[in-house]
């Protein structure tokens, strides 16, 4: 063994993940340690796991170059957003955007896109659509995934109450969207509105128009959206009292975000009455 590691945390994650003890091994220094244990644990779906790797990282990287710095600070601002430490993410990209690091502008971008997420959180709505702007006249957004930029931008004007702008903006990312995924990412998106709006005639002619293609997305591998598919599917089944499409969404939901330790909505999915109907027997 190169190096020891005398951290309990770690030692448990390498028990339960025995497959990545290798890295002990194969690695000069503990921060490259924590980096590709983080990776690897996060393509596992092991959100919480991967944070405690990245955090520890993140402690550690004042010698290492800005590449890799940038690289530890979107990943651990990406999860600590995924286990809902806004704050947390906040500061982390607050401090890694004020060092003026030396990188590519994927990074630079990548960043800021992490940032304009936490002000979308905070309800700093038009701080988030000014940062929006400055992306767009900064960044080349076909260096990016302009999905989820445009996506973004979609669900901050829905919280600022232009619903129909929202509305006309994910029915272009429905059409123009060659990932199924992304069709039904956006197709959610509109749900959601139509949910707000109480519209149950649109609501019952979306779920029917696409009911093919979810059954075509169930089977599919490497779903990077489906917790957050398959909850607003429940809610919207159950918002037209389709019970029998609600309850199947619903456990597809829970497993979904047992699976990738999504525990916000795990919390969702316990404090909903179909929680003691069907889950707790």
């Amino acid at each position: 063994m190169r190096f020891k590691l005398y951290d309990s945390k770690i030692d448990e994650i390498l028990i339960e993940n025995d497959d990545l003890a290798y890295l002990v091994e194969s690695e000069e220094n503990s921060l490259s340690f924590y980096v590709n244990l983080g990776d690897e644990l996060n393509s596992k779906g092991k959100i919480y796991y991967s944070y405690i790797c990245f955090s520890k990282a993140y402690k550690l990287e004042s010698n290492c170059d800005d590449n890799l710095k940038a690289k530890i600070a979107i990943c651990l601002s990406t999860l600590a957003l995924k286990l809902n430490k806004v704050c947390e993410a906040k500061e982390i990209l607050a401090e890694t955007l004020n060092n003026d690091l030396n990188i590519c502008s994927s990074k630079k971008g990548k960043l800021l896109l992490n940032y304009i997420l936490v002000l979308k959180i905070e309800g700093s709505l038009d701080d988030a659509l000014e940062n929006i702007l400055l992306f767009e006249s900064n960044f080349d957004i076909n260096d990016f995934n302009s999905f989820s930029l445009i996506t973004l931008k979609a669900n901050i004007l829905k919280e600022k109450g232009l619903l129909d702008n929202a509305v006309s903006i994910h029915k272009l990312l429905v059409t123009s969207s060659d990932k199924l995924e992304n069709k039904l990412v956006a197709s959610c998106n509109l749900l959601d509105i139509y949910m707000e709006c109480e519209d149950l005639t649109k609501i019952k002619e979306l779920l029917a128009k696409y009911e093919t293609l979810v059954l075509e997305y169930i089977n599919l591998d490497n779903k990077f959206y489906e917790t957050e598919i398959y909850f607003t599917l429940f809610k919207s089944y159950d918002f037209i009292n389709d019970q029998n499409k609600a309850i199947k969404f619903y456990k597809l939901t829970y497993d979904s975000a047992v699976c990738h330790n999504d525990y916000k909505t795990i919390d969702k999915c316990i404090n909903s009455t179909y929680y003691s109907n069907i889950l707790s027997k």
